[in-house]
């Protein structure tokens, strides 16, 4: 009788047998040395590939469970729903593969939440969908960078110290104020990019500009969405509660 192997296994073994090419190429002498140890490789990168992708899964499944729990429905009419709406069903595809790509926490409830809610009104729309995708691409630095829209002026150091008038949250900050108080942001023109990519931060030019001479370039200045701060203050709470049930516990 012919043996059946598994889709997942030939993925693997072809994984494998990459990586042992790869090596090859980058040093010969490498190669040599790899053949001989290559089923003992074999078997370890395996063994940590399955792992992973059993970690995967069972990130997706809580993800769906607590959608469900959200939704407060079971999970078969969640896959109900999502099935018989081509809106849901694009949404559950985007959430299930963002939580396949994070293990933070606060990021895998706020996906479950995302489709719980969309599946409860059954009305998935845009701010579902841009929330998972602003959420999947959010790391600490762009994190960080958002608190910094929500300080006032003194714990910026732009202030006079006082706790009057000046000890604010600013409105909008400029550009060299960015630079100045994001200095230990690591790629910032990046992180900003991402950040104004996904509706998060706002960039405003302020009137004029360059000359046609090439003189200076126009200033402008930065300030925080309506939906960045949504997503700030639930990402920041969801962290909260979550360490604070990890302490209780």
């Amino acid at each position: 009788m012919e043996d059946h192997v598994h889709p997942g296994e030939v993925a693997v073994d072809a994984l494998v047998l990459g990586t042992a090419g790869l090596i090859g190429l980058f040093s010969p002498d490498l190669m040599v040395a790899s053949a001989a140890s290559a089923p003992l490789a074999s078997a370890t990168i395996k063994a940590g590939i399955e792992r992973l992708a059993s970690r995967r899964r069972h990130r997706q499944e809580y993800v769906f469970d607590f959608a469900a729990r959200v939704a407060k429905i079971g999970v078969e009419e969640l896959q109900r729903r999502c099935e018989n709406d081509e809106r849901l069903e694009e949404l559950l595809l985007l959430v299930l593969d963002a939580a396949g790509e994070t293990a933070m926490r606060e990021k895998l409830v706020a996906y479950g939440l995302a489709l719980g809610e969309g599946v409860a009104t059954s009305d998935a729309d845009y701010w579902q969908s841009a929330l998972v995708r602003a959420v999947r691409d959010l790391g600490p630095e762009h994190l960080a960078l958002l608190d910094r829209f929500t300080w006032t002026t003194n714990k910026l150091g732009l202030g006079d110290g006082t706790s009057g008038d000046f000890d604010i949250v600013p409105i909008q900050l400029a550009d060299g104020q960015v630079e100045m108080v994001a200095r230990d942001i690591p790629a910032l023109s990046s992180a900003l990019a991402m950040l104004q990519r996904h509706g998060l931060l706002m960039h405003q030019f302020a009137a004029g500009g360059a000359t046609l001479g090439g003189g200076p370039g126009p200033l402008g200045s930065w300030k925080l969405t309506e939906f960045g701060r949504q997503v700030h203050d639930l990402l920041r709470e969801l962290g909260s509660r979550l360490e604070g049930s990890s302490t209780d516990s």
